[in-house]
């Protein structure tokens, strides 16, 4: 009596609120007047219900390897330049460099080479040597910089709060965005279509256009800072966005948005030493070779953070500061396609499904009521609960529900029934042997639940199995797959056998299965 007390207490508490919640998350429209805290989380339904946005990108592969090799091989350069050697390099077809030296630099031309990237390999041979490109750790460079873009898209889509998007690899460096509800895709590409490489330049001077070409050099680049100024600032950067930790708006004195940064433990240290040695000049916040600000550093900035300003209005300002927060993509991603799916397919699909969710349901019950009369109406209860349960658990994780999703749906249903079914047959093979009713319906609970569970729990691991190899429609299958596995396993056996024992004395008298 006491353990049923607390499974009564138990149930008591959860099915009223998985009905609301089920049905609040179903029908949203109508508790738009509640508290917010009250308001049932919307189901998230996914591309093929409510239709949205798929885009296709494209990582530049060829033209990452060729920066990444180049920028690796002109630090090699500029090392060897510093140390004053005297060389000679030629640069083979396949990419191979030849470097000439002199006899006595050999030692130390073989340190600096040491401190090579890995993705070169080197030889000597008397006074020269040979630098050839490892193409299969280029290639896995590459494979490390597509997962790495992908990851920096789903942070930037995911931070706007569209957790029901999907970003995927596809291919060796195709990634494909779907954003359910999305009617324009241009805000998407916009959002992941920017590299958002953000650098700290030194600033040589501001031009106007017309003599801009006094006093620049190779060293140096030229950007535009207004209709009529441009900016020369030093090409190689003081600093980069690497070492930036966090990034949020705010709204200065004069009402005007702003983006403030904050930096890791390396970026402060390094931005503390750069503000030291450049007291009194200028240095240009460059985004994607866009001049963002051009501030004064008038002291020494050690608290590590800062603040970028311009022509912001609040939604640029959110968005920079989103992509800095995200982080830069390392190579360029190019939208290959775009398609929109719109509502009339989801509709469709929803309204079909739905019916076929009914009529399942339907049989199942007139099935269930022919053959085990009263027995088989409770059945069909706990199968009205195990679907509440089941929508509950939906909306408060965030699940997004898909067409294949409730193909997973349908097919819980039956696999729920299908535990009391083995119940109820055993709880009739123990009447057939004489057992008295209290007795039988203890003996088929116990008896079936082992096989039950082994039947669930292989089910659930087959389930995870597909989760983890598999992508989009079918690992929305599977998720469906395994929540409803285990509110069935909650409400077919432990539900039902609640009201078995509460109806117990009505049960015996008309001998109900």
């Amino acid at each position: 009596m006491s353990s049923l007390k607390y499974r009564t207490l138990l149930f008591v508490i959860i099915l009223p609120l998985s009905l609301y919640i089920s049905i609040g998350s179903i029908f949203s429209d109508y508790f738009l007047n509640f508290p917010e805290y009250m308001r049932p989380k919307r189901i998230n339904l996914g591309l093929d219900l409510q239709g949205g946005a798929s885009i296709m990108l494209e990582g530049d592969t060829e033209k990452y390897k060729s920066f990444t090799i180049n920028q690796k091989l002109s630090n090699l350069w500029i090392a060897i330049e510093k140390d004053g050697l005297d060389i000679s390099k030629n640069t083979l077809e396949n990419g191979s460099v030849v470097i000439s030296f002199k006899a006595d630099d050999k030692d130390l031309l073989s340190n600096r080479l040491k401190e090579l990237d890995s993705i070169f390999d080197y030889s000597f041979n008397l006074n020269t040597v040979l630098i050839t490109i490892d193409k299969s750790k280029v290639a896995r460079l590459v494979e490390n910089v597509v997962k790495r873009s992908v990851e920096i898209v789903r942070h930037r889509v995911d931070s706007k709060g569209t957790k029901e998007i999907e970003v995927q690899q596809k291919g060796g460096s195709g990634i494909i965005i779907q954003v359910p509800g999305a009617k324009d895709p241009s805000e998407v590409k916009n959002l992941v279509g920017k590299t958002a490489k953000l650098s700290f330049h030194k600033v040589v001077r501001i031009a106007n256009v017309d003599d801009v070409e006094v006093g620049f050099d190779e060293s140096s680049l030229v950007l535009d800072w207004d209709k009529s100024k441009k900016v020369i600032f030093k090409k190689r950067p003081l600093m980069s966005g690497e070492e930036l930790d966090n990034a949020f708006v705010s709204v200065n004195e004069l009402g005007i948005p702003v983006v403030n940064f904050e930096l890791n433990k390396l970026g402060t240290k390094r931005f503390a030493e750069i503000s030291s040695k450049n007291i009194g000049n200028a240095i240009a916040i460059v985004l994607d070779n866009k001049v963002l600000n051009i501030p004064v550093i008038r002291e020494q900035i050690t608290g590590g953070s800062g603040s970028i300003s311009g022509n912001f209005d609040m939604k640029k300002a959110n968005e920079l500061a989103l992509l800095l927060k995200a982080g830069a993509l390392p190579m360029q991603l190019n939208v290959v396609e775009e398609r929109t799916v719109g509502p009339g397919l989801g509709t469709y699909s929803i309204e079909h499904g739905v019916l076929s969710a009914k009529v399942s349901c339907a049989i199942i019950a007139l099935i269930m009521v022919l053959f085990y009369r009263f027995l088989g109406f409770i059945a069909i209860v706990g199968l009205f609960f195990n679907l509440t349960l089941l929508i509950s658990v939906f909306s408060i994780l965030g699940i997004t529900l898909t067409l294949p999703g409730i193909a997973g749906i349908v097919l819980t249903t039956g696999m729920a029934v299908d535990a009391n079914v083995l119940i109820y047959e055993r709880i009739k093979e123990e009447l057939r042997r004489g057992a008295s009713y209290i007795m039988a319906i203890e003996s088929g609970y116990k008896s079936a639940i082992v096989t039950i569970t082994d039947s669930n729990v292989t089910t659930i691991i087959s389930s995870i199995i597909l989760y983890i190899f598999s992508y989009g429609p079918v690992r929305g299958f599977s998720i469906c797959l395994i929540v409803g596995i285990i509110c069935s396993m909650i409400t077919a056996v432990f539900l039902t056998k609640l009201f078995i024992e509460f109806l117990y004395p009505y049960l015996q008298k008309k001998r109900a299965c």
